[in-house]
Parts: structure tokens; C-alpha cells; sequence
């Protein structure tokens, strides 16, 4: 399983992971830079997890900073003959977009979570 994100920051990065939601285990700290990179970061070792909750925090160190710009996170799960990829992407207005194949989230959310379809437009589970 891989953590896979763009981002911009002016100062430390950490990405933390918990499988309770309480307790949460650093698993990367990254230096500041000034222009877009995409980091990748292994979480195999929690391949197994019913759950894992990431998060994402930055430290300004005492200083004014701008703060850590976060974007195109992809989620990649690996099994012996299934690779899956769900991808959440925060839009400019703070909207979280979940792409998925339908069937995936049609069967992960049957009440009708809206996923994308073709370009633009959105569609709702109706069943």
C-alpha cells in the first residue's frame, strides 16, 4: 500500500498514521522546499489494517509561514491478482472528490455516494 501526493511547504511536514484513530505513529518528516513535489510513502505495514487514518500536519518551527499546500492524494492497494486505486483530490473550494470504479464505491457505499462518471457531470447510486 502507497501513500502517493503533491505538495508545496515552507516548513517541516510530518504524515502520521494510526490504525485506532487515537494513537497515530509518524511515518515521514520532510524538509521545507519552495515548489511542488510529489512524495511517495510506503504504508505496507499496514497492508492488513481493517483501518488507517492519515494525517497530515506541518509545523511552522516559531516562524511565519505559509503553510503546507496538499494535493492529488492516491491511495494504492496491492493484493496477489487485484490492484486498486482510489484517489481523493481536494478542489480549490475545499470540496474532498472521490474517483473510483462505480463498482467499487457502489458496493463500499450502497445509500448512493455520488461518484464521477464521464467529464464533469455526477451521478448518485440509485439503487
Amino acid at each position: 500500500m502507497h501513500l502517493t501526493y503533491d505538495g508545496a511547504y515552507s516548513h517541516t511536514a510530518h504524515i502520521n498514521v494510526s490504525t485506532d484513530g487515537v494513537n497515530f505513529t509518524e511515518v515521514v518528516s520532510l524538509d521545507p522546499v519552495s515548489e511542488w513535489v510529489t512524495e511517495t510513502v510506503d504504508l505496507s505495514a499496514y497492508a492488513g489494517e481493517p483501518n488507517l487514518y492519515i494525517a497530515f500536519h506541518s509545523n511552522d518551527n516559531g516562524f511565519w509561514a505559509s503553510g503546507w499546500a496538499i494535493d492529488d492524494v492516491f491511495i494504492t492497494f496491492a493484493a496477489r491478482d487485484v490492484e486498486r486505486l482510489v484517489h481523493y483530490e481536494l478542489t480549490e473550494i475545499g470540496e474532498w472528490v472521490l474517483s473510483a470504479p462505480k463498482e467499487d464505491v457502489i458496493s463500499e457505499f450502497p445509500g448512493g455516494i455520488p461518484y464521477e462518471t464521464e467529464g464533469r457531470s455526477r451521478a448518485t447510486n440509485s439503487q
